[in-house]
């Protein structure tokens, strides 16, 4: 419903635009209608292949599902589709693949990309924002590593 308003609304003028097709998609999604999100992040994907920021979209959208295997591989592709000058946002895709590893039960990869997260961008460690910090509660939330192993990983990275 919410996608028939939208497209009646505004989206005559704009539909073969990829960036209002992830700005749909991001909307739905947003107010978690995921099927017709998913099919604007789509749309925006077959006129923009490289669009990371849709790609992000079905990443978040397949996470909110708890579909953590697919949600991983679409996060994965908005990484390699993000342009150099935007690589900096990495630091900022990283976690939610860490999120979905732990959820996964996989601690061991989880915490493989949120350093990955933290050589991207090591100058945000503040904030709880940053993969290195959600590592940490990843890992203490596993019950599987602890504080001190955690607290070499931050001594190796400083």
């Amino acid at each position: 419903m919410p996608t028939v308003i939208l497209r009646r609304r505004y989206a005559n003028p704009l539909s073969n635009d990829y960036s209002w097709q992830t700005l749909l998609g991001w909307a739905l999604m947003m107010g978690r209608h995921y099927e017709p999100a998913v099919a604007h992040c789509h749309e925006a994907i077959a006129l923009d292949p490289k669009s990371w920021v849709a790609l992000e979209g079905l990443a978040r959208c397949a996470g909110e599902q708890g579909q953590y295997h697919d949600a991983i591989a679409w996060q994965e592709k908005a990484l390699d589709a993000l342009p150099p000058p935007m690589s900096f946002v990495s630091a900022y895709l990283w976690p939610r693949i860490t999120e979905w590893a732990n959820q996964l039960g996989d601690s061991e990869r989880a915490f493989e990309v949120a350093e990955k997260g933290f050589r991207a961008e090591p100058g945000s460690r503040s904030g709880g924002c940053h993969p290195a910090s959600r590592a940490r509660e990843a890992w203490d939330v596993s019950g599987r590593h602890n504080r001190v192993e955690v607290s070499a990983f931050y001594s190796r990275t400083r």
